[in-house]
C-alpha cells in the first residue's frame, strides 16, 4: 500500500494495516508491555483520566484530583486538548516495552529522536547469536540470497572472534601497568590481572568482530515512551525512514497499550502525509549537494561552527568590570570554584552560572560506522542529522577498526569479507529486493555521515561519558577530537572536557576512577585536551582508526 493510499485511511484502518505487516516477516519483531504509569489511589485510572485530570488542573480553581473522569464535559476536555495541540496533558503517562527488533530500525527510528529511554543489549558485552537477524517474506530466489548473505556476515563474525581476542590481549599486555606490591604475591597478582585482561580482551574481540554483522541483526531492549510520543510516532509513520518493521512495531506498541487502556485507540491521530516530492526516488542519491559535501569528509569529527562569545558570557555573569574576562571564565569553568560543572547528576542545569554553558553552541560533521553512530545517538541532547542510508549508498564505504588495521592477517581477512558483503548487498538490489529490505544486509561497519550540534553543557556531559577508556573505541577517538576542538576554542574549558577520573582528580575524590573493578588501569586522569596522553597509553592512542 502506497503512502498516499495509507494517508487516505482512518487512523484505525491505518493501525490495522500496520499490524498486518507482521505477516510479511518470517519471524515478526516482538513487542510486549512491561510497565505503565498508574495512580497511587485505589482507582484504576485510564490514560484519558490522567489527561482530563491534568487539563482540569490548568483550567479550574483549587486542586484537581487524579481520579476517574466520565462526565460529558470532562470527556470534552480530553478531546479538545488533543485536537487543539495542548499535548502536555499526554506527557504524564509512560509505557515501557520489551522489544526484539533489528538494529537497523532502532537506529533509523526508535533512537533517532530525543523523547525516549532505552536499555539495549550490547553487542560489545554479549556474544552475537548465529542466525539472529530479520528476514522478510521474500520470493524464494531473493530469500535464498538474503539468508546466504546474512549467514556469511554472521560467520565472518565468529571466525574473527578468536584471532581478535589474541590480538586484543597482546595490545592490553603492552599497555598494562602491572605493579605488584612485592615479590611474594607477584605470581598471585599476575594470575589475577591476566584473567582480568583476558576477560577484557574477549569483550574487545566482540566489539570489533561485530563490524561484520548485518545491521539487520536483532537486538533486545527495554524501551520507554510517553503517551504523547507513541501518538507522535504513529502520526509520523509514513515518513520515508519508517520501514515496514517500524510501522509494525509502533502498531504492536499501540495494541499492547490498548489492551490495558482501550481509550488509547480513540486518540490515534491522522497520519501526516508525505509531501509531494518533485524528484524520482532514483534521483535522490549522492548527486545531492549535501551528500557530495559529506562524501569529502574523512573519518572522525570536524568542527564546523561555534557561537562562543567570551564578552557576552562575561556580561551575562554580572560581575564587576575590573575582574577581567579570564578570572570570570575561571568562575564558570574551574570545577574547584564551580563544583556543579562536574557533578555526575548534571545539577549544573539548575545552577545559574553553569547554565551559561547552554548559550555556547558547537557543530561538528562526523564520519563514523553505523554501529558507532548507534552509540552516538544515545546522547539525545547533541542531536545529529544524517542522510537516509538507503539513499546515500556510495559503494563499499566502511570503517576498519584499529585492532584489525594493525594486524596484516586480520586486515586482509576483513577486507576480503567486506568486499563480498558489499557485493551481496548490490546483488540483492539487482535481484529486485527493495532498498528498504536490502539495507538489512549492510554491515555494522558501513560509514554514515552526521551533522551534529549541541550546547557546551551537553557536549561536556557527552565528552565526560565517552572519554573513558571503557567507551567504544571508535567513539572514544571521535570524542578526543571533539574535546580538542572545543578546548582550542575555549582554553578555559579544557578542565571540564575530561574523563570522569580526570574530573574526580581535580575535585580530590578518591579513587579517581568511579568504575570499581572495571578500572582500565591507565592514568587517563592525567590527560587534558591539547596534550599528549600519558605513557604508556600514548603508544595506543597514536594509532587511531583511519
Amino acid at each position: 500500500m502506497s503512502s498516499e493510499e495509507t494517508t487516505n485511511l482512518s487512523p484505525i484502518e491505518v493501525y490495522n494495516h500496520y499490524l498486518g505487516l507482521g505477516e510479511t516477516f518470517e519471524v515478526s519483531p516482538k513487542v510486549g508491555i512491561e510497565l505503565i504509569s498508574q495512580g497511587t489511589g485505589e482507582e484504576d485510572l485510564t490514560l484519558n483520566d490522567v489527561a482530563a485530570s491534568t487539563a482540569i488542573q490548568c483550567y479550574a480553581p483549587g486542586d484537581a484530583r487524579m481520579t476517574t473522569r466520565s462526565k460529558e464535559w470532562e470527556r470534552a476536555v480530553i478531546a479538545n486538548t488533543l485536537r487543539a495541540g495542548h499535548h502536555t496533558t499526554r506527557l504524564h503517562a509512560y509505557f515501557t516495552f520489551r522489544v526484539e527488533a533489528s538494529r537497523s530500525v532502532v537506529h533509523d527510528v526508535f533512537h533517532a529522536h530525543p523523547y525516549y529511554n532505552s536499555e539495549q543489549q550490547s553487542q560489545r558485552y554479549v556474544e552475537a547469536r548465529e542466525g539472529f537477524y530479520i528476514v522478510r517474506d521474500l520470493p524464494e530466489g531473493q530469500r535464498i540470497h538474503f539468508i546466504e548473505a546474512s549467514n556469511y556476515m554472521n560467520q565472518a563474525y565468529f571466525e574473527m572472534l578468536e584471532p581478535l581476542k589474541e590480538a586484543a590481549l597482546q595490545r592490553l599486555l603492552k599497555v598494562s601497568q602491572e605493579k605488584p606490591a612485592g615479590v611474594d604475591n607477584r605470581k598471585k597478582l599476575s594470575e589475577r590481572n591476566l584473567k582480568r585482561l583476558e576477560d577484557k580482551a574477549k569483550k574487545i574481540s566482540q566489539e570489533v568482530a561485530r563490524y561484520t554483522l548485518p545491521i539487520g541483526q536483532k537486538t533486545k531492549m527495554f524501551h520507554t515512551l510517553s503517551h504523547l510520543q507513541l501518538l507522535r510516532l504513529f502520526a509520523a509513520a509514513e515518513s520515508s525512514n519508517f520501514s515496514d518493521e517500524a510501522k509494525y512495531i509502533i502498531a504492536k506498541m499501540i495494541e499492547e497499550v490498548a489492551e490495558i487502556n482501550p481509550d488509547f485507540l480513540q486518540e490515534l491521530p491522522p497520519i501526516v502525509p508525505v509531501g509531494d516530492n518533485p524528484f524520482e526516488e532514483s534521483e535522490l542519491t549522492t548527486t545531492n549537494e549535501a551528500l557530495r559535501f559529506f562524501g569529502n569528509v574523512e573519518q572522525g569529527s570536524h568542527l564546523l561552527h561555534s557561537t562562543y562569545e567570551p564578552h557576552l558570557l562575561f556580561q551575562m555573569l554580572g560581575m564587576p568590570e575590573d575582574i577581567g574576562i579570564k578570572q570570570a571564565l575561571q568562575y564558570v569553568f574551574d570545577p574547584r570554584v564551580n563544583p556543579s560543572i562536574m557533578d555526575l547528576f548534571d545539577t549544573g542545569i539548575h545552577n545559574p552560572t553553569t547554565h551559561l554553558l547552554q548559550q555556547i553552541y558547537f557543530s561538528f560533521v562526523t564520519k563514523l560506522s553505523h554501529t558507532a553512530n548507534s552509540q552516538r545517538q544515545r546522547h539525545r541532547t547533541t542531536l545529529g542529522t544524517m542522510p537516509q542510508i538507503s539513499r546515500d549508498y556510495r559503494g563499499a564505504d566502511y570503517i576498519t577498526p584499529m585492532l584489525i588495521r594493525e594486524n596484516n592477517e586480520l586486515a586482509s581477512f576483513y577486507a576480503e569479507k567486506m568486499k563480498v558483503i558489499y557485493q551481496n548487498y548490490e546483488k540483492a538490489l539487482a535481484l529486485g529486493i527493495s532498498p528498504e529490505n536490502a539495507q538489512y544486509l549492510l554491515p555494522n561497519a558501513h560509514a554514515v555521515y552526521v551533522y551534529e550540534s549541541g550546547n557546551l553543557f551537553n557536549w561536556a556531559h557527552r565528552i565526560r561519558q565517552r572519554l573513558c577508556l571503557l567507551a567504544q573505541e571508535e567513539i572514544f577517538f571521535i570524542t578526543v577530537e571533539q574535546a580538542k576542538a572545543i578546548g582550542n576554542a575555549i582554553p578555559e574549558a579544557q578542565q571540564i572536557l575530561l574523563a570522569p577520573c580526570g574530573l574526580r582528580k581535580i575535585a580530590k575524590i578518591s579513587p579517581f576512577c568511579p568504575e570499581g573493578d572495571r578500572y582500565c588501569g591507565q592514568p587517563v586522569y592525567n590527560w587534558v585536551p591539547g596534550e599528549k596522553f600519558p605513557d604508556p597509553l600514548q603508544q595506543y592512542t597514536d594509532q587511531r582508526m583511519v
